[in-house]
């Protein structure tokens, strides 16, 4: 039997076997995490963000660490705050309905729409 591969096919085909290969290939490496939290004066405890996120050699992450527990004393150099807004959710139609209860919630389509 013949299989074709349209034109979309195959650059998508090659997209998912590079993708497949780098994930096989890959070898995870250790890193290593600063996470600071600070009591204030007015007992609140704040968890400070470094910017870095993730530091891969050990020595510097130790220094690191020592500097920090070191001081007893931080300055605010700037503050930055961020609104999140959660869209609401799409209305489902009948399929969808059923279908999200049958999968989410166990239920049956009769079930579904006797609710």
């Amino acid at each position: 039997s013949l299989i074709s591969y349209g034109p979309c096919q195959t650059p998508t085909l090659g997209f998912c076997v590079d993708r497949h290969d780098t994930i096989q290939t890959h070898k995870p490496e250790p890193y290593w995490v600063l996470q600071v939290s600070v009591d204030t004066k007015d007992e609140k405890r704040l968890n400070l963000e470094w910017e870095r996120i993730r530091c891969f050699d050990r020595e510097v992450a130790v220094m690191f660490l020592q500097t920090v527990k070191g001081q007893t004393e931080a300055k605010v150099i700037s503050v930055t705050t961020k609104e999140k807004q959660k869209e609401k959710p799409l209305a489902l139609n009948t399929v969808e309905l059923m279908r999200v209860a049958s999968s989410g919630l166990g239920m049956g389509p009769q079930h579904a729409m006797s609710i």
